[in-house]
């Protein structure tokens, strides 16, 4: 007579459940990978628990740098609305233009009345918690004579 352990190891369903051992394993040892991924960013970014990050109102605005169309000009205001391409979508993000900034590309003695709808501007800005900043504007292509400001 064969031993019991010899006996199971044949049965149809043993072998089944064998076979499955590893694919559980490998699941297991992914499932802990994909949480201690979660856990680090969790730390990594403190927002997730609803706290502020230290330091977030001293630290530096974060610059970005925006390759856009002119969408609205608010001279009054000081701000422009830019058309940016994200991936299949289109966004608005509006600018705050500060007064004695001047506009690459363009005449000198115009500044920021080049910049009409329809322009493609290459903007640097920096977010702050009021707003988004342009530090430098540059004037790539002037609107196309069609386009009324």
């Amino acid at each position: 007579m064969k031993p019991l352990g010899v006996h199971l190891r044949h049965h149809p369903a043993v072998r089944a459940w064998m076979g499955l051992l590893p694919l559980v394993a490998a699941l297991l040892v992914a499932l802990a990978a994909f949480a201690l991924t979660l856990r680090a960013l969790a730390r990594s970014v403190p927002e997730a628990h609803g706290a502020e990050a230290p330091g977030a109102s001293q630290g530096p605005a974060r610059m970005e740098r925006l390759v856009a169309t002119v969408k609205a000009v608010d001279l009054s205001a000081g701000t422009l609305d830019l058309v940016t391409g994200v991936g299949l979508s289109l966004r608005i993000h509006r600018v705050h233009l500060p007064a004695p900034l001047r506009v690459k590309g363009a005449a000198p003695e115009s500044s920021s009345a080049a910049l009409t709808r329809g322009c493609i501007v290459r903007v640097e800005c920096h977010e702050t918690t009021v707003g988004t900043y342009a530090s430098t504007v540059e004037l790539l292509r002037a609107a196309p004579r069609g386009v009324k400001p």
